[in-house]
């Protein structure tokens, strides 16, 4: 049992109280899809995650002004009894008390004002939130305490009135929009790269100018955030709970020793590769960062249910013979295939680099022009793979699968991880919800070509320029329901041409290939286009 209460601002005691019996993670924020909704100028959407880890809870700053301990901006820490975080320099305190006996101090009034003890499904809609926080002019308000709390519906944390958002308005499209920050959504398999300013992250891979074309350099000035991310941590069912500790060295760090560079704590070990910490969980494979001799690679193993099953088996086989011809610095290397009796396991190459979706998310929509300039440099790495004879057919492209990558010359280019989709064509899967909008219609058959890796460009061009999920433009204009370009607003007329021919629900009537594609946007008139939202100051 996890128990969080907001503390007054002045009186430091506790004005609301939440607890949580049974959740893994819990999430707050400004968003209303968080756990504890927390409306703030000063708290961004995703704010704070708290994750369960074994027996004890650790915290993962998600806010772009940080989150506070003890005076001292942290990113990931493990939470002890008691413990009061800030959001933000300036933003609420929240108080942290860990097992049952945090209830038995909290008065009679606090305990009725407990509220969520578990997230809800339904979400009430944001114009509803926006009404209910008004107060109520026929209520008495007989202290200040009274005053903070009488504003706030159920499942929400108040915040006092000099940090409170004012009204915010509602945009044509019905949505509530606030400034965007920093907030990047769960890891990616394969996405890797050191942020604390307390360790000294080892030199990551770049990739030469001569090989992937530059991303246009006034695109690349735009106000979005540079290729770093968090990358929480996590325990999975079958890895044992106390991760071993392994370097003894005094000043420590993040996941690797400062003065070593060997892994501060290891959860499991596999094949000499010490799992270090999750990166990413599916329905049939988990990947892990793992470090063996020196060497920092992703580690895909079977999930438990799969492990034995000879179908899943032959399944990482097929995706380990895809990625072994591969030799392109924008895709991940193959090293390693592990097939034990009771563990089977891919080892790749680790990618740098944050997802494009963590980039929306953190700095909201980019421009048109930024947006081409990222298909651009994926059409380079589709032209690679395609030219195999058969095509080599991704079949799973989507924001979290692709990264940004630092090159030498200081530009970026787009990196291509996640060949996992196989797996699921052989095992007969569901499509994966995360390629909602992305799917061509042909997509999950043996017959699928490279158009229809070309088909799942043209939604992510409208979710780059508008931070909206592909599915709410699709429509049915007379020819079938279909993604419709038209209702792109950021999209000129070109690109809308370019985007109706690429996600022609026929793959014959669709651009041939990546080049030609790539040609046609570089020729495409693109008017000066912003992002929808800007960034978010304290």
């Amino acid at each position: 049992m996890i128990t969080l209460s907001l503390l007054h601002p002045i009186k430091q005691l506790p004005v609301q109280v939440w607890t949580f019996e049974n959740e893994s993670v819990i999430r707050i924020g400004r968003s209303t899809d968080n756990h504890v909704i927390l409306y703030s100028a000063v708290v961004s959407r995703h704010h704070v995650e708290l994750r369960r880890v074994g027996a004890s809870w650790e915290l993962v700053n998600l806010g772009t002004n940080g989150t506070y301990l003890d005076g001292k901006r942290i990113t990931q820490v493990c939470i002890t009894d008691g413990a009061v975080i800030r959001l933000a320099r300036s933003g609420p305190n929240i108080q942290i008390r860990l097992g049952a006996e945090a209830l038995k101090n909290l008065s009679h009034r606090q305990e009725t004002d407990r509220t969520m003890t578990q997230r809800s499904d339904d979400l009430p809609l944001p114009t509803d939130i926006m009404e209910r926080h008004k107060p109520d002019a026929t209520t008495p308000i007989s202290s200040q305490e009274d005053a903070i709390t009488s504003r706030f519906l159920s499942g929400t944390i108040p915040v006092p009135e000099h940090l409170r958002l004012p009204d915010a308005d509602l945009e044509g499209d019905g949505l509530l929009t606030f400034a965007a920050e920093t907030t990047p959504d769960p890891v990616q398999p394969n996405s890797f790269f050191f942020n604390s300013p307390d360790s000294q992250a080892e030199r990551l891979p770049q990739i030469s100018a001569e090989i992937v074309p530059a991303i246009d350099a006034q695109a690349a000035s735009e106000q979005v955030p540079p290729p770093l991310s968090i990358q929480p941590s996590g325990i999975l069912s079958g890895i044992p709970s106390s991760a071993v500790r392994v370097c003894s060295h005094a000043r420590g760090g993040d996941y690797f020793c400062v003065d070593c560079g060997q892994p501060l704590r290891v959860l499991q070990t596999v094949c000499d590769y010490q799992l270090v910490r999750l990166l990413g969980q599916g329905k049939i494979a988990t990947t892990y960062h793992a470090w063996k001799a020196g060497q920092h690679v992703a580690l895909k193993l079977l999930n438990p249910d799969w492990v034995d099953n000879a179908q899943a088996r032959g399944a990482l086989e097929c995706e380990a013979d895809l990625l072994r011809p591969l030799n392109h610095p924008c895709i991940p290397h193959f090293i390693d295939l592990l097939m034990l009796d009771h563990q089977a396991g891919l080892v790749m190459s680790l990618m740098p680099g944050p997802t494009l979706s963590q980039t929306i998310l953190a700095a909201g929509p980019v421009s048109l022009q930024r947006a081409i300039d990222w298909i651009l440099s994926l059409c380079s790495v589709l032209e690679y793979l395609h030219q195999f004879a058969p095509p080599i057919v991704h079949r799973g492209i989507h924001p979290q699968n692709l990264l940004r990558m630092s090159r030498t010359d200081g530009s970026e280019a787009i990196a291509l991880v996640g060949f996992g989709a196989i797996k699921a064509l052989v095992l007969d899967q569901a499509i994966s919800p995360h390629l909602n909008g992305y799917v061509a219609p042909e997509q999950m058959d043996w017959q699928a070509t490279a158009a229809a890796d070309l088909f799942a460009l043209g939604p992510l061009l409208a979710y780059l320029v508008t931070g909206r999920p592909p599915v709410s433009f699709y429509a049915d204009q007379g020819d079938g329901m279909r993604f419709c370009a038209v209702m792109v607003s950021a999209f000129t007329p070109d690109v809308v041409e370019i985007v109706h021919r690429l996600t022609d629900p026929k793959p014959e009537q669709r651009f041939p290939s990546a080049a030609a594609l790539a040609e046609a946007l570089r020729f495409a008139r693109v008017e000066t286009s912003f992002p929808v939202d800007a960034p978010l100051h304290e």
